[in-house]
């Protein structure tokens, strides 16, 4: 399950987060980091096209942070190839 925070409580590192942002009528979530580059700031949605954009998500309202994902099923070393 993703638990969403308010943007204020987002991380401003450069980390990759999940963001999300309500455009009636579409619910927009992406990934992101934030970017301050000489005075120049903002979320950037990263993974869709190159370079990065915004996508609808300049103005994000909420944030939750990327789990790792699960690692990967080994096989069962008993399993005979038959069900």
């Amino acid at each position: 399950m993703i638990t969403w925070h308010a943007i204020e409580t987002a991380p401003r590192d450069g980390r990759t987060v999940l963001l999300y942002r309500y455009v009636d009528p579409w619910h927009v979530i992406g990934y992101g980091y934030w970017q301050d580059i000489r005075g120049l700031s903002g979320w950037l949605s990263v993974g869709f096209h190159d370079p990065p954009g915004n996508l609808g998500l300049a103005h994000p309202t909420h944030w939750a942070a990327l789990t790792p994902p699960e690692p990967e099923a080994q096989p069962n070393e008993n399993w005979t190839g038959t069900t």
